[in-house]
């Protein structure tokens, strides 16, 4: 049975006999992040996400201690960082689904059109709900929920040719709330950038408008919640095509064709029960989550070369969670299971590569994760501390095996790791005071054990990056000033890296631990009703120890060390608002030996200033934002010079 076929059958069989109560269902009230945030999480709502013009991972950068670097351009790869983690210890959840890829461990944070999201919730050192115990955090976006009968709209037009339409009905039909939408956006990412070898004459680099880096990308989404006084479903199902092409960033040749075509399909059911057992405090609670992802990848680079490389990911997720009260007790005992598979088929010259030890050879790989556990939360009185205690226990089965081999050995490991966080949480008068000690974990990747069956080798003794962290949160609240301060401190042990010898060949291994301090600081200002002032301050002091020379002693690479963030927010009148955003990021090290950083004169900092303009009225409502106002020159996550200023302006019509 097909892990497709696994979840239609779980779908068909039993949606009248689990479900949750309407009190812990996926249906989140959260605060604006124009207000100060919770002591364990940033909250953006549906308001600010809809009536902005950012991108999604706009959105999430600017929030505290939250990191993202990206490629230049619409649909290039992103770096998610959350108090110094690395992407691949960061968790992306879609309304409860764990999304990272069993066979790298990354995931693709735009794959979900801003216009789609009710609420997005991040958190550090800890999970969101259930599940293994991140080393950085967790990105949870809550998907569109029906609010009823209605019809919107919504264009953003920008620069480097990007257009984005989003087309949203919702429609009530007895006991049922439908909601449909469909966007649309595409981009040419056509930017000036400097070549370094000009294609015109390759003696000269030259500012030259980008090539072939255009993206496109459409999303339909429908959803239909129902049902009665104790029992509550919902079922939703999402399909996004994307195409992104990959320029040349050497010489920037016209000639270059290659592209990444990317087709992905998700479907989803929540269904909530409320006291299955009469006279009790207890409901259940059944979620579960189908995704499959076709990736076909052309490569190009000129005329004469064409080769094809297929990757598809499939994923089954199913959650049992059964919430329980008992006065001041809560209790969520919660089983999980995540199945996931990876095929990769090539085609070099139309033929099948050979697979020598020295080629990447075309591969079968799974892995099935069973999560149990359990997050107690208890608060005897309500002037009293409040307590959580989250232990999770999560077991591992994996395989990867070759395709279209006389030799098809599979290789197999297994293993189990636990994890667990504790909080005390406490409240006097304006002030609130917690402790949040968190044990995380990272398992290695497919492609980390296994390698490419090629040189780059497997290791099959490779262990789960561990993480033992403390953090002290402390918040207080004026009528006109609001602060909130965490110190915190974190080591981490076994971590994963690619080691090379001599001849090329490479395999992962676990190599160094690293510890971090740090210090993150909000402060919100009421200056007067319509002016606001917030800064954010975020100071990280890293080292690494490892066996190898050049990686130890060493600040952690990928991450700013000291970031700063000034917001002044001016409410014109009662229809318009401007705010106008300064970011300073220093100390970024883009190497484990740190030989290239702004110390050894690589421009690797970021100072840059945005400012946002928006207006309503009535069911109308626009905004424009400029990031990047100054233009100012600063490498991006691939150590190439970003992409300048860009200008996008968005069109709301709420109702029509």
């Amino acid at each position: 049975m097909t892990h497709k076929q696994l979840f239609l059958f779980l779908l068909l069989a039993f949606p009248g006999h689990f479900a949750i109560a309407e009190e812990s269902m996926e249906r989140i009230t959260v605060e604006s992040n124009e207000t100060v945030p919770s002591l364990n999480k940033q909250l953006l709502d549906r308001d600010v996400i809809a009536s902005s013009a950012a991108t999604l991972t706009e959105l999430i950068a600017s929030l505290p201690s939250v990191q993202i670097r990206k490629i230049g351009g619409l649909g290039n790869p992103t770096a998610i960082s959350i108090r110094g983690s690395t992407s691949q210890q960061v968790n992306l959840r879609i309304d409860g689904q764990l999304i990272n890829t069993s066979q790298s461990g990354s995931f693709d944070l735009d794959q979900i059109p801003v216009s789609l999201i009710e609420s997005i919730e991040v958190s550090q050192f800890q999970s969101d709900s259930t599940g293994p115990t991140p080393i950085g955090g967790e990105i949870r976006i809550n998907t569109l929920k029906s609010d009823g009968p209605s019809r919107s709209a919504a264009l953003t037009l920008g620069s480097f040719g990007l257009q984005e339409i989003n087309i949203r009905q919702g429609i009530n039909l007895d006991s049922h709330r439908f909601i449909a939408s469909l966007n649309h956006l595409q981009s040419d990412n056509d930017y000036s950038y400097l070549v370094p070898q000009s294609y015109t004459d390759s003696q000269l680099s030259i500012d030259e408008p980008l090539r072939n880096n255009r993206f496109k990308k459409t999303t339909l989404f429908l959803a239909d919640e129902f049902g009665s006084e104790t029992s509550t479903i919902r079922i939703n199902a999402q399909v996004n095509a994307q195409e992104k092409a990959q320029p040349n960033y050497q010489n920037n040749t016209p000639e270059m064709a290659s592209i990444l075509e990317n087709n992905n399909y998700r479907l989803g059911l929540e269904h909530a029960w409320l006291h299955p057992i009469d006279d009790t405090e207890l409901a259940l609670n059944f979620d579960g989550y189908w995704f499959a992802r076709n990736e076909t990848y052309i490569d190009a680079p000129n005329a004469s070369r064409n080769d094809e490389y297929q990757y598809d990911t499939e994923q089954v997720y199913l959650q049992l969670k059964a919430p329980w009260r008992y006065r001041s007790m809560q209790l969520l005992p919660y089983i999980n299971l995540n199945l996931q598979s990876f095929e990769s088929e090539s085609l070099v010259n139309d033929q099948r590569p050979s697979c020598n030890g020295i080629q990447t050879c075309d591969v079968e790989a799974t892995q099935a994760l069973l999560n149990l556990g359990a997050r107690l939360n208890w608060q005897p009185e309500k002037s009293s501390p409040g307590y959580g205690l989250l232990y999770n226990r999560l077991f591992a089965e994996n395989s990867n095996g070759l395709k279209y081999q006389i030799d098809d050995k599979t290789l197999e490991t297994e293993f189990d790791y636990g994890s667990a966080e504790f909080d005390v949480n406490y409240r006097i008068d304006r002030h609130r005071l917690s402790l949040h000690l968190a044990q995380g974990i990272r398992i290695p990747t497919l492609s980390e054990l296994f390698g490419n069956r090629g040189a780059f080798k497997g290791n099959d003794a490779l262990k789960a990056e561990e993480s033992r962290s403390i953090t002290l949160n402390a918040q207080s609240l004026w009528p006109q000033l609001s602060l909130q301060n965490s110190l915190y401190y974190q080591d981490v042990d076994n971590t994963i890296v690619a080691i090379f010898n001599s001849r090329g060949i490479g395999q992962y291994e676990n190599v160094s631990a690293s510890t971090i301090w740090g210090l993150s600081t909000s402060a919100r200002y009421n200056v007067t009703p319509g002016l606001t002032v917030t800064a954010n301050m975020d100071l990280l002091d890293s080292n690494t120890e490892s066996r190898f020379f050049a990686f130890d002693n060493k600040q952690l690479p990928g991450v700013y060390h000291k970031q700063f963030q000034l917001r002044v927010s001016y409410d014109l009148d009662p229809n318009w608002q401007l705010s106008v955003t300064h970011n300073l990021d220093r100390d970024l090290y883009f190497d484990r030996a740190n030989k290239i950083s702004s110390h050894s004169h690589f421009n690797t900092e970021r100072n840059t200033t945005g400012v946002s303009i928006a207006w309503q009225y009535a069911e109308y409502a626009a905004s424009i934002n400029i990031n990047n106002l100054f233009d100012t020159a600063y490498y991006d996550l691939a150590n190439r010079p970003a992409e300048g200023r860009n200008i996008q302006l968005k069109f709301i019509i709420k109702e029509f």
